[in-house]
Protein backbone atom coordinates (compact mmCIF):
# COMPACT_ATOMS: atom_id res chain seq x y z
CA UNK A 1 0.00 0.00 0.00
CA UNK A 2 1.56 3.43 -0.88
CA UNK A 3 1.34 6.65 1.45
CA UNK A 4 0.09 9.89 0.15
CA UNK A 5 2.28 11.29 -2.69
CA UNK A 6 4.32 7.84 -3.18
CA UNK A 7 4.82 6.73 -6.77
CA UNK A 8 5.61 3.39 -7.29
CA UNK A 9 8.80 2.84 -9.37
CA UNK A 10 8.78 -0.34 -11.78
CA UNK A 11 12.06 -1.97 -12.52
CA UNK A 12 12.54 -4.05 -16.06
CA UNK A 13 15.35 -6.16 -16.05
CA UNK A 14 16.93 -7.19 -18.92
CA UNK A 15 18.94 -10.36 -18.87
CA UNK A 16 21.59 -9.39 -22.24
CA UNK A 17 22.84 -6.76 -19.86
CA UNK A 18 23.93 -9.77 -16.80
CA UNK A 19 25.86 -11.87 -18.64
CA UNK A 20 28.97 -10.92 -18.37
CA UNK A 21 29.01 -10.26 -14.49
CA UNK A 22 28.08 -14.32 -14.46
CA UNK A 23 31.33 -15.64 -13.33
CA UNK A 24 32.39 -13.19 -11.06
CA UNK A 25 29.18 -13.03 -9.26
CA UNK A 26 29.31 -16.78 -8.80
CA UNK A 27 26.25 -17.48 -11.16
CA UNK A 28 27.67 -20.24 -13.46
CA UNK A 29 31.09 -20.76 -12.53
CA UNK A 30 33.06 -22.98 -14.58
CA UNK A 31 30.74 -22.58 -17.27
CA UNK A 32 30.85 -20.23 -20.60
CA UNK A 33 28.04 -17.86 -21.87
CA UNK A 34 26.37 -20.58 -24.48
CA UNK A 35 26.77 -23.79 -21.44
CA UNK A 36 24.86 -21.38 -19.49
CA UNK A 37 22.02 -20.32 -22.05
CA UNK A 38 21.90 -23.90 -22.67
CA UNK A 39 21.24 -25.51 -19.15
CA UNK A 40 19.42 -22.95 -17.52
CA UNK A 41 17.59 -20.95 -20.82
CA UNK A 42 16.90 -17.18 -20.07
CA UNK A 43 13.95 -17.13 -18.50
CA UNK A 44 15.20 -19.06 -15.57
CA UNK A 45 18.07 -17.04 -15.24
CA UNK A 46 15.95 -14.04 -15.48
CA UNK A 47 13.79 -14.75 -13.11
CA UNK A 48 16.41 -15.82 -10.52
CA UNK A 49 18.25 -12.68 -11.26
CA UNK A 50 14.76 -10.31 -10.76
CA UNK A 51 13.94 -12.70 -7.71
CA UNK A 52 17.59 -12.27 -5.99
CA UNK A 53 16.75 -8.49 -6.26
CA UNK A 54 13.46 -8.54 -4.55
CA UNK A 55 14.30 -10.54 -1.97
CA UNK A 56 17.75 -8.71 -1.04
CA UNK A 57 15.69 -5.12 -1.38
CA UNK A 58 12.91 -6.87 1.16
CA UNK A 59 15.64 -7.89 3.67
CA UNK A 60 17.51 -4.95 3.77
CA UNK A 61 14.55 -2.35 3.70
CA UNK A 62 13.11 -4.22 6.69
CA UNK A 63 16.97 -3.74 8.24
CA UNK A 64 16.58 0.48 7.91
CA UNK A 65 18.68 0.30 4.65
CA UNK A 66 18.66 3.08 2.64
CA UNK A 67 17.35 1.55 0.22
CA UNK A 68 13.87 1.34 -2.21
CA UNK A 69 11.19 -0.37 -0.22
CA UNK A 70 9.89 -3.33 -2.62
CA UNK A 71 6.08 -3.33 -3.66
CA UNK A 72 5.50 -6.35 -5.85
CA UNK A 73 7.61 -9.07 -7.52
CA UNK A 74 6.55 -9.94 -11.10
CA UNK A 75 7.84 -12.39 -13.65
CA UNK A 76 10.55 -10.02 -15.28
CA UNK A 77 10.20 -7.07 -13.02
CA UNK A 78 9.80 -5.43 -9.65
CA UNK A 79 7.68 -2.82 -8.22
CA UNK A 80 9.04 -0.50 -6.07
CA UNK A 81 9.36 2.63 -4.46
CA UNK A 82 9.95 5.93 -6.73
CA UNK A 83 12.40 8.38 -5.65
CA UNK A 84 11.81 11.95 -7.85
CA UNK A 85 9.38 14.24 -8.83
CA UNK A 86 6.03 14.48 -11.13
CA UNK A 87 8.72 15.37 -13.37
CA UNK A 88 11.79 13.64 -12.94
CA UNK A 89 13.71 10.93 -11.23
CA UNK A 90 15.73 11.29 -8.46
CA UNK A 91 19.52 11.48 -10.32
CA UNK A 92 22.25 9.59 -10.17
CA UNK A 93 24.75 10.45 -7.24
CA UNK A 94 27.43 10.88 -9.60
CA UNK A 95 25.94 13.81 -11.18
CA UNK A 96 24.60 15.41 -7.95
CA UNK A 97 26.86 18.89 -6.94
CA UNK A 98 26.83 17.94 -2.80
CA UNK A 99 28.40 21.03 -0.70
CA UNK A 100 31.43 19.63 1.43
CA UNK A 101 28.88 19.27 4.39
CA UNK A 102 26.67 16.89 2.78
CA UNK A 103 29.15 15.07 1.02
CA UNK A 104 30.25 13.91 4.06
CA UNK A 105 27.41 12.73 5.37
CA UNK A 106 26.33 11.16 2.59
CA UNK A 107 29.74 9.38 2.36
CA UNK A 108 29.14 8.14 6.08
CA UNK A 109 25.88 6.96 5.49
CA UNK A 110 26.77 4.99 2.65
CA UNK A 111 29.22 3.38 4.70
CA UNK A 112 27.01 2.55 7.53
CA UNK A 113 24.57 1.07 4.74
CA UNK A 114 27.53 -1.18 3.60
CA UNK A 115 27.54 -2.46 7.04
CA UNK A 116 23.80 -2.90 7.23
CA UNK A 117 24.57 -5.09 4.12
CA UNK A 118 26.90 -6.93 5.68
CA UNK A 119 25.02 -7.63 8.62
CA UNK A 120 22.40 -8.81 6.85
CA UNK A 121 24.12 -11.34 4.56
CA UNK A 122 24.63 -8.94 1.62
CA UNK A 123 27.40 -7.59 -0.68
CA UNK A 124 26.28 -5.38 -3.44
CA UNK A 125 29.09 -6.22 -6.15
CA UNK A 126 28.61 -3.23 -7.78
CA UNK A 127 28.29 -0.46 -5.84
CA UNK A 128 29.53 2.94 -7.17
CA UNK A 129 27.83 6.78 -7.26
CA UNK A 130 25.97 5.13 -10.82
CA UNK A 131 24.27 2.99 -8.15
CA UNK A 132 22.73 5.51 -6.19
CA UNK A 133 20.19 7.79 -6.63
CA UNK A 134 20.29 11.27 -4.86
CA UNK A 135 17.10 13.43 -4.84
CA UNK A 136 19.02 16.19 -2.70
CA UNK A 137 17.49 15.36 0.77
CA UNK A 138 17.78 11.55 0.48
CA UNK A 139 19.44 8.21 -1.25
CA UNK A 140 18.20 5.09 -2.44
CA UNK A 141 21.00 2.68 -3.11
CA UNK A 142 19.79 0.34 -6.28
CA UNK A 143 20.86 -2.20 -8.29
CA UNK A 144 21.14 -5.63 -6.11
CA UNK A 145 20.26 -8.51 -8.87
CA UNK A 146 24.52 -9.09 -8.89
CA UNK A 147 24.51 -8.84 -5.13
CA UNK A 148 26.08 -12.01 -3.17
CA UNK A 149 25.80 -13.35 0.24
CA UNK A 150 29.65 -13.53 1.65
CA UNK A 151 28.97 -17.11 3.67
CA UNK A 152 29.01 -18.32 0.28
CA UNK A 153 30.89 -16.40 -2.05
CA UNK A 154 34.30 -16.87 -2.45
CA UNK A 155 34.80 -13.13 -4.04
CA UNK A 156 32.76 -11.75 -1.49
CA UNK A 157 35.68 -9.93 0.33
CA UNK A 158 37.32 -8.56 -3.42
CA UNK A 159 34.01 -7.38 -4.41
CA UNK A 160 33.11 -5.58 -1.18
CA UNK A 161 36.82 -4.02 -1.44
CA UNK A 162 36.36 -3.00 -4.56
CA UNK A 163 32.58 -1.32 -3.61
CA UNK A 164 34.22 0.37 -0.67
CA UNK A 165 37.06 1.83 -3.27
CA UNK A 166 34.57 3.08 -5.40
CA UNK A 167 32.91 5.01 -3.18
CA UNK A 168 35.79 6.60 -1.93
CA UNK A 169 36.71 8.12 -4.91
CA UNK A 170 33.65 9.45 -5.83
CA UNK A 171 34.20 11.20 -2.39
CA UNK A 172 37.81 12.07 -2.98
CA UNK A 173 36.37 15.18 -5.35
CA UNK A 174 35.21 16.48 -2.22
CA UNK A 175 37.71 16.30 -0.18
CA UNK A 176 36.93 13.78 1.82
CA UNK A 177 40.29 11.10 2.68
CA UNK A 178 39.92 7.86 3.36
CA UNK A 179 41.55 4.80 3.04
CA UNK A 180 39.33 1.98 0.81
CA UNK A 181 41.35 -0.92 1.65
CA UNK A 182 41.62 -0.37 5.33
CA UNK A 183 37.65 0.46 5.01
CA UNK A 184 37.35 -2.67 3.70
CA UNK A 185 39.28 -4.63 5.76
CA UNK A 186 37.66 -3.27 8.49
CA UNK A 187 34.34 -4.00 7.59
CA UNK A 188 34.91 -7.29 6.94
CA UNK A 189 37.21 -8.32 9.77
CA UNK A 190 33.31 -7.36 11.85
CA UNK A 191 31.67 -9.37 9.67
CA UNK A 192 33.58 -12.71 10.24
CA UNK A 193 33.62 -11.80 13.86
CA UNK A 194 30.16 -11.43 13.80
CA UNK A 195 29.83 -14.78 11.85
CA UNK A 196 32.16 -17.32 13.61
Amino acid sequence: KLGPGQRPHRKMVQIATMYPKVDKYGYGVGTDRDTLLRSTGREVQLEGWVRREYEVLVRLHAAGADVPRPYLLGDRYVLMEYLGTAEASAPLLQRARLTPEQARQVFDRVLANIRIFLAHDVVHGDLSAFNILWDGAQGRIIDFPQSVDPRHNTSAFFLLARDVANVCRHFARYGIEASAADLATDLWSAYVRRTR
